[in-house]
């Protein structure tokens, strides 16, 4: 749907690659994905400038819908024998901004390094337009993400695929699981602690008791990917009662190996005190 106008020149030179000056302007135009993901609304100026052999591609004023999504599209890259130098990819969306520079080099094998980056990022709609079923289990903020990728392309990319990186959420809430009330119940499930729940827990956290999801008021830490398995690194999870490190890996099979240190709030924890029957 929608239309697009189209205009090139070429001019030839002898002994060097042609010069090209080339520009398409979408209005509205509408595709369907290979997955069946709808883009719509796609509207704005590509270009392709320069050297056959060294073409810089850019945009201008580009914007588009992903799924519904309303975004902003800011790009700019080189195409030569040696590769795509991807210096500007930059989304306007989901509240905040994602930035995905890249390089890819030819070769036997050849390479591909992305830098991704993203701040402010509402991750609700973001999940809804990319992943939906994950949107029923997560939500909050994605105030920064950073992050190196780097593999071999072709047969050998999913193999070689290698990541560093460092996230920080806010007003996350884990829908569907009320993790401290998990493991209070643990608790008070032991002879000693059995007045936990009735007496003493302190009035502020009664709401929590009957509450269906986990507030994340801060979730940050590292994180690295390599030989089909991600690595956690001091990732720590802060909750209204209390808080809790992970270090450990995780199988792209979903083997987990992590440790962890679960912290109750200091009130909370003299609840514990109070309600132990040894004392």
């Amino acid at each position: 749907s929608g239309r697009a106008s189209f205009s090139a020149k070429a001019t030839l030179r002898s002994n060097l690659a042609p010069l090209i000056d080339a520009s398409v302007t979408p209005k509205d135009v509408g595709v369907t994905l290979s997955g069946g993901e709808q883009v719509t609304k796609l509207s704005g100026l590509v270009k392709a400038t320069g050297a056959s052999d060294n073409l810089t591609v850019s945009t201008q004023a580009l914007s588009f819908s992903y799924q519904n999504a309303p975004l902003k599209l800011d790009a700019a890259l080189v195409v030569s024998p040696k590769g795509v130098d991807v210096t500007t990819l930059n989304i306007q969306g989901f509240g905040g901004q994602i930035s995905l520079p890249a390089k890819l080099t030819q070769g036997k094998p050849g390479t591909l390094t992305v830098q991704p980056s993203a701040a402010s990022i509402q991750l609700e709609p973001l999940m809804l337009a990319v992943k939906p079923a994950l949107a029923q289990s997560f939500g909050g903020t994605l105030n920064s993400l950073t992050a190196t990728v780097a593999s071999q392309t072709g047969d050998q990319m999913a193999s070689s695929l290698k990541a560093d990186g460092a996230v920080f959420l806010t007003n996350g809430v884990l829908k569907g699981s009320n993790l401290p009330m998990q493991v209070l119940n643990k608790l008070a499930a032991i002879p000693v602690f059995s007045g936990l729940l009735t007496g003493g827990l302190p009035d502020k956290y009664k709401s929590h008791v009957s509450a269906k999801d986990t507030a994340i008021r801060e979730l940050n830490g590292n994180f690295s990917y390599a030989g089909g398995q991600t690595t956690l690194k001091g990732v720590k999870v802060v909750s209204d009662m209390c808080s809790f490190t992970l270090d450990g890996t995780i199988s792209n099979e979903g083997d987990l190996s992590l440790s962890s240190t679960f912290t109750f709030s200091p009130d909370i924890s003299m609840g514990l005190v109070k309600s132990f029957k040894g004392l």
